[in-house]
């Protein structure tokens, strides 16, 4: 009896699709998603097997009403999945549908704002939609990297600590609903998508750009005291949001540790520039009071005379202290022209991947940063950030520097009414041989 010739694997990854909620969506341009899935076969050579990887972030549950930043009920969180694949992204799935059924394989990990993935229910619903089989599709959904041959892919969020999962607790409740049962464990929500739930989301129809930002940890806290000043009411249970938990190892892409919320651990250096803008503000941040109480009526985010966005409506001018706090935090949040540079930095993943590396993997592919990074040779890199398919925001390089109030404040004006949204999306492409060895891996623009 003839056996089968064992093939190369052609790998795309595709990661950061942000699917989901109403106006103003992260994602834009579905119809360009839909067109690059249903292209793919086109991409692979006769002698290469085709597999798809979502690499996390992909339906965004944060994004849909009624929002949470964790849908624990099944019920819920299948209504929120069947209203993403039903309407406005619907031919994103048709792709999906059409490329399973061309027997192509798809995998889909887990990010930080789709954990809801790892409920059975959604997944049958999900595979309900696509017309497919458990065996058809591929759900990395348990905290475990994912492997082909010498590659390694993750969502990359396990080296944020604002934004990492609970997948102890996570795979519990899996466990439980796959048998019916009704769970017995609760989930620890991240920092990040606490303060999407409870902030980021009020503040959208006031800043319709403020979710394209892709800010982390204690950036986003100052971020928006400087848009909301009346938050520095707020500012002890965001800092105990964001910092508490937050491990030193991960500023260096070590492993986050067994431990799970493991309590307040400051960065190990101030930011003198942050501390000289924001003063006090900055202090609170860095040393937030064990004792916070995040129950409550938590951040009413009331409008007040001196927002920002009541600032721009009335026409009034800016202070100069208050520019230089959005200039210096959106420096640092990679948000100017030159950060679209696939060269530029990569931050404490790219270190994971560099100690990654010293143990058989040739290849790192994350996403979660919005970043697309090829770091390495042209056509065979070491380390790949797939970047999203969300919109993005990026300011002139120039409005960074100072000097610039004037240009900076009308920028500002210009993002709530037209946010400047760029769609940059990117992918990794890898071909991984039957024996496991990567002969080609490169981030390349549809």
């Amino acid at each position: 009896m003839p056996t089968s010739v064992p093939r190369a694997t052609r790998v795309i990854v595709i990661s950061d699709l942000h699917l989901g909620g109403g106006e103003p969506r992260m994602m834009s341009q579905p119809e360009r998603l839909a067109a690059f899935i249903r292209d793919l076969p086109n991409r692979a050579s006769s002698n290469e097997d085709l597999e798809l990887v979502i690499a996390g972030d992909f339906v965004d549950f944060l994004a849909i009403e009624p929002f949470a930043a964790w849908t624990p009920d099944p019920i819920v969180a299948i209504a929120k999945i069947e209203a993403t694949m039903s309407g406005f992204f619907r031919s994103i799935f048709d792709a999906l549908a059409e490329f399973v059924a061309h027997g192509h394989r798809l995998t889909v990990i887990l990010g930080n704002h789709d954990v809801e993935m790892a409920l059975p229910p959604v997944q049958e619903t999900f595979l309900e939609r696509l017309g497919a089989r458990h065996h058809q599709v591929y759900f990395v959904d348990d905290g475990r990297a994912y492997r082909i041959g010498r590659v390694l892919i993750e969502h990359g969020n396990r080296y944020d600590g604002a934004n990492r999962n609970d997948w102890g607790n996570l795979r519990a409740i899996a466990s439980a609903l796959s048998r019916g049962e009704s769970p017995n464990t609760n989930l620890e929500v991240s920092p990040g998508s606490r303060i999407v739930e409870r902030v980021v989301n009020k503040l959208k129809s006031r800043y319709p750009f403020i979710n394209l930002l892709q800010p982390e940890g204690e950036l986003l806290a100052l971020l928006l005291i400087s848009f909301e000043p009346s938050l520095k009411w707020d500012v002890g249970k965001l800092a105990w949001l964001f910092r508490a938990g937050v491990r030193k190892v991960n500023e260096r892409g070590q492993p986050p540790g067994t431990t799970q919320y493991v309590g307040y651990l400051p960065l190990d250096e101030p930011d003198p520039e942050l501390e000289k803008a924001y003063g006090d503000t900055y202090d609170a941040l860095q040393r937030p009071d064990q004792q916070v109480s995040l129950v409550g009526d938590w951040g009413q985010l009331l409008v007040q005379s001196d927002s920002l966005s009541e600032l721009l409506d009335r026409g009034e001018p800016i202070r100069s202290e208050r520019l230089q706090q959005i200039r210096l935090v959106m420096r640092r949040l990679l948000l100017d022209d030159v950060s679209a540079s696939a060269h530029g930095d990569t931050g404490p993943y790219g270190k994971a991947a560099d100690q990654m590396r010293q143990r058989e993997i040739e290849v790192v592919v994350m996403g979660h940063t919005h970043q697309a990074r090829h770091i390495g040779p042209d056509t065979k890199a070491c380390y790949i950030n797939t970047g999203t398919w969300a919109d993005v925001v990026r300011v002139p390089t120039f409005l960074l520097q100072a000097g610039t109030d004037n240009e900076l404040a009308t920028f500002l004006q210009e993002l709530r009414t037209q946010p400047h949204r760029q769609f940059e999306p990117a992918y990794a492409t890898l071909r991984v041989e039957a024996d496991g060895s990567v002969t080609e891996a490169r981030l390349a623009k549809p």
